[in-house]
C-alpha cells in the first residue's frame, strides 16, 4: 500500500509556487511525525495507523489538487494560442478528459477500501487492487504532464516573433521537463517499490518527488 503526496503536481506554474512549498512542507511534516523517513520496523506501533491514515488522506487530496493545477496550465495555453481554433478545441477536449478522469479517481480512492478503515488496518481482502490503481494513475499523470509540456512547443514556432524570442519561449517551456522528469521518477518508484513493505520510506520518497 502506497500513498501519494498531497502536493504531487503543484510544480509548473509561478502562481502555485508558494502553495507548493507550503503544501509539500505540510505533507512531509504530517508523515514525518508518524514515522515517515524511517524504516517501518523502526516506527513505534502506535504510529503505524496514524501514518496510513495520513497516506489515505493524501491520496484523496492529490486528485483535486493535480486537476486544478493542470487545468490552470491548460487554460493559459488555450488563451495564448486562442487564434488557433482547432487547437483550442483539442485543448478543451483534453481539459474535459482531465476533469472526467480525476473525478473518477476521487471516487475510486475514497472507496478504495470498504470499510475505509481496512486501508490502515492492512486488510487487503476488503480493498481494490491498490497497486494497479496507483500505477495507472501515475501513468496518466506522466502522460498528461508530457502533453502539457510538449503541446505549446510546435505552436510556438508559428507565433509572429523574432527567432531569438521563439527560442527563449521554447527554452522557458522546456524547463517544465524537469517537473515531468520527477513524474517519471515517481512512476519508477511505484513500479519498482510499490509493493515494498517499507512504506514509511517509499511514501516519503514519493512526497519529496513532489
Amino acid at each position: 500500500m502506497i500513498g501519494y503526496s498531497i502536493c504531487g503536481i503543484f510544480r509548473k506554474s509561478y502562481i502555485f509556487h508558494r502553495p507548493q512549498i507550503y503544501c509539500t512542507a505540510f505533507d512531509f511534516l504530517a508523515v514525518s511525525i508518524h514515522g515517515g523517513g524511517y524504516h517501518i520496523w523502526e516506527v513505534p506501533l502506535s504510529d503505524i495507523v496514524p501514518f496510513f491514515k495520513t497516506a489515505y488522506a493524501a491520496t484523496i487530496f492529490y486528485a483535486p489538487m493535480a486537476l486544478f493545477v493542470k487545468l490552470s496550465l491548460v487554460s493559459i495555453i488555450a488563451r495564448v494560442f486562442s487564434p488557433y481554433r482547432k487547437t483550442v478545441k483539442a485543448i478543451h477536449a483534453f481539459a474535459v478528459f482531465l476533469i472526467c478522469y480525476y473525478i473518477s479517481q476521487i471516487v475510486v480512492k475514497v472507496r478504495i477500501c470498504m470499510p475505509i478503515s481496512a486501508y490502515w488496518s492492512g486488510d487487503s481482502s476488503k480493498c481494490l487492487d491498490q497497486a494497479a490503481i496507483i500505477t495507472a494513475d501515475s501513468i496518466i499523470s506522466l502522460i498528461s504532464d508530457l502533453v502539457i509540456l510538449l503541446l505549446p512547443l510546435p505552436l510556438t514556432w508559428s507565433l509572429q516573433l523574432p527567432q531569438k524570442k521563439k527560442l527563449r519561449v521554447a527554452a522557458m517551456l522546456c524547463v517544465g521537463g524537469l517537473a515531468t522528469a520527477f513524474s517519471a521518477w515517481r512512476l519508477h518508484l511505484i513500479l519498482v517499490d510499490g509493493k515494498n513493505r517499507d512504506q514509511t520510506i517509499i511514501f516519503t520518497q514519493v512526497v519529496l518527488s513532489g
